[in-house]
């Protein structure tokens, strides 16, 4: 059976643009075409061998009308994007024989990729002047098989190609490249996914960074941080997109090389490609689709900041580009990503010096290297199990240690993250990292609106030494504690500030307070007050101790549950075991050691639970942590935490109910606000919520209980208040 030549040929291109089919990966790799024997399976391309076993039973290929086995061949031997045109009048000729034997197969696979090779030489050759063509003319035809290069990225895949070639590399701006340079960068770029070596380099140490068990394979629980990775300065709806276009790509590939393969075949797909997990190679294809629609989004921003079209920016608008992309970048960490990505300060940059600037920040989550450091020891800090998440209670631990949430600002921002980056309520360190600059770049807001108000010309001047204080008051209420001790230290403040040393000097005080809240184990100043009164109210020794019997009786008063609770009893033992406390008199601080274990031992616990408090009660995901520093308040205090909890939190437990079961809660006067602490408070006293599905039943009680009835409590509790 022979297929003739006439049948790959493509008579009918059109002469307009339009996508190019992709030649095969692995052409570099095939050899001497000369050697290729059809009937000896051992000389074929290896690719194209491979291909043939993967669907073969024995030594002939069960072939189909529709030609679905042809094209899983084709695709398989590495054509990608498949070219119709060229395949199915050969899958015609081909699909009234239900046997294939290897040398159909092999001239099949010749006249297919011999097709291709000769629709894109006729799209090179309707180019080219004299057989060759300019780097403007190269760009465009790697553009149309569907790889959009800046000039630097073509520079370095000429370099390679040429070196390959034994030539000399033509000069990018003047140079010539003919169709044997051409089609040896295009095969390049066909294997790299259209990346030129470095930058392919870059991103597989990428895929192994976020490939936690080394399998080859992102699964589901190892895409949160990829997704974050691709989102950065780019349309969320845009890489969901493309990320669900890649997963049910590969899941319906692999459906159909699974109903086509013989059960004996060693390449039939695994539980993973079918369930639709994306392995390196389609990482790198969804790479490449983000990358072609972030060029022509940032190029028309770059080309609309470039307002004298000299086709570069300075370093001010390079700024204004990032904001403008929804990143507010710092100095240092656009200073550190031009001395990266392009080794040296310029006057103006380039398009192509925006975007090695732009891979360096997004590796670095768009911080500086002393950001990114100190983000990053925060997560692995509260990662304590090491499993490369942390709760979301955590993370706002996290997040106030770093020095954020500490304090009041009247230009201060809220930044409601929960709801779009932890949905299971968990977050990896690339998502956390994500949340740390959100706050981070809140603050600089925040300090650019103080600055505006207090500096000259509205910010455009510079901020006298005497509106500095009260500048330093209104950025954060709780600094002006720490002005005073640092002008007593460091003398009078300069006579004037520009914005960055109003920065600079802003982020010390917050690294003062955020050294406070370590020293306090992670107590706030309004937790610490009344733990400090209780452990004085014991009087400690003068040496500031208290005896193990004082300890003792300090814990039950201020955790009432130990004195019924066995469960935390246990856990609070084994907490004083690790601290050496078990016997021994404690101070104020070693004693803020065992409350915080105590309390971090208690939350892993119950973190845990969150899902079942989601489900049973109705909870959103971002509402869940509120509902566990309830519980874990009516764990500690019983009958007392009522007393303790905020109306919005006693109406989040009374008001969210399952779907079209809730109770609204809006409207409650502050006599069934009342009533509610009250019937609360009775309800705890007759079951202790030992456990999570305790409280849940509490909480469930609680709902049924009408308006009228809480009124009714609150009058009940006056009138034993007044006996």
């Amino acid at each position: 059976m022979t297929i003739g030549a006439s049948a790959s040929r493509s008579k009918d291109y059109k002469r307009k643009k339009r996508a190019l089919p992709s030649l095969a990966k692995g052409r570099i790799r095939d050899g001497e075409a000369a050697k290729h024997i059809p009937e000896d399976i051992q000389t074929w391309p290896r690719r194209w061998a491979n291909a043939f076993k993967a669907f073969a039973k024995g030594q002939h290929l069960l072939s189909d009308s529709e030609g679905m086995v042809l094209t899983s061949v084709v695709r398989r031997a590495g054509s990608l994007n498949i070219s119709e045109e060229t395949l199915q009048p050969l899958i015609k000729q081909l699909s009234r024989y239900p046997l294939l034997a290897a040398p159909d197969v092999f001239n099949f696979l010749k006249a297919y990729e011999d097709g291709v090779v000769e629709i894109i030489e006729s799209a090179f050759l309707r180019n080219a002047h004299f057989g060759l063509i300019n780097n403007r003319q190269l760009i465009e035809l790697f553009s149309e098989c569907g790889y959009v290069l800046l000039p630097h990225q073509v520079k370095e895949v000429l370099q390679e190609a040429s070196a390959m070639l034994n030539v000399e590399c033509p000069d990018t701006k003047t140079g010539s490249i003919d169709l044997q340079l051409f089609f040896r960068a295009l095969e390049l770029l066909v294997d790299r996914e259209g990346f030129p070596k470095s930058q392919f380099a870059s991103i597989m140490a990428t895929c192994k960074r976020f490939d936690n068990n080394g399998s080859g394979f992102f699964e589901t629980r190892e895409l949160p941080p990829v997704i974050t990775w691709l989102k950065f300065c780019s349309e969320p709806d845009t890489v969901n997109e493309a990320l669900q276009d890649a997963v049910k790509a590969v899941r319906e590939a692999a459906e159909n090389d699974a109903r086509h393969m013989p059960e004996e075949s060693p390449c039939r797909p695994s539980a993973q490609v079918l369930d639709g997990c994306i392995d390196y190679l389609d990482f790198m294809q969804l790479m490449r689709k983000a990358e072609n629609i972030g060029h022509a989004r940032t190029a028309k921003l770059f080309n609309k900041l470039d307002a004298d079209n000299d086709g570069a920016l300075t370093i001010t608008e390079l700024r204004h580009l990032f904001s403008t992309l929804g990143l507010q970048v710092s100095a240092e960490a656009l200073f550190e990503g031009v001395i990266e990505g392009v080794k040296r300060m310029r006057e103006y940059y380039s398009y192509s010096h925006f975007c090695s600037i732009f891979q360096v920040l997004r590796d670095k989550e768009g911080l500086s290297q002393a950001k990114l450091d100190e983000a990053r020891a925060r997560f692995q800090y509260f990662d304590k199990t090491g499993t490369g998440k942390i709760t979301t209670r955590q993370a706002e631990r996290a997040l106030m240690s770093s020095g954020f949430k500490l304090g009041v600002s009247i230009y201060g921002e809220n930044i409601f993250w929960k709801s779009q980056y932890s949905t299971s309520g968990q977050l990896c360190e690339a998502e956390f990292l994500r949340v740390w600059r959100l706050h981070d770049e809140g603050d600089l807001r925040m300090m650019r609106k103080v600055f505006r108000k207090y500096a000259e010309n509205q910010g455009a001047g510079v901020l006298r030494k005497k509106d500095l204080q009260t500048a330093v008051r209104v950025a954060n209420a709780r600094f002006a504690r720490y002005y005073q001790s640092w002008v007593q230290e460091h003398g009078s403040p300069a006579d004037f500030y520009d914005f960055e040393d109003f920065r600079e000097l802003i982020e010390m005080f917050r690294d003062m307070v955020c050294g406070t809240f370590r020293a306090a184990q992670g107590f706030t100043q309004e937790e610490l007050k009344p733990l400090q009164a209780a452990f004085d109210k014991r009087e400690p020794n003068a040496e500031g101790m208290l005896s193990d019997a004082k300890v003792g009786d300090l814990l039950v008063y201020l955790i009432p549950s130990l004195t019924w609770d066995g469960d935390l009893r246990d856990m609070l033992r084994e907490v004083l075991r690790t601290n050496n406390a078990t016997s021994s008199p404690l101070n104020f601080e070693a004693f803020l050691k065992v409350m915080r274990d105590l309390k971090d031992a208690c939350n892993a616990l119950h973190d845990a639970s969150a899902p079942l408090l989601c489900e049973q009660l109705g909870i959103a995901w971002d509402r869940v942590d509120v509902v566990l520093d309830a519980y874990n308040l009516c764990l500690f205090c019983r009958e007392q935490a009522p007393q303790n909890l905020s109306d919005a939190t006693l109406a989040l437990l009374y008001g969210s109910g399952p779907p079209g079961q809730s109770v609204s809660s809006d409207g409650l006067s502050l006599v069934e606000l009342k009533g509610l602490k009250l019937s609360l408070a009775r309800m705890l006293k007759e079951k202790h919520a030992a456990t999570v599905e305790d409280f849940v039943a509490i909480v469930r009680q609680l709902r049924r209980l009408p308006p009228a009835k809480l009124a009714h409590a609150a009058s009940e509790g006056g009138e034993k208040k007044k006996k």
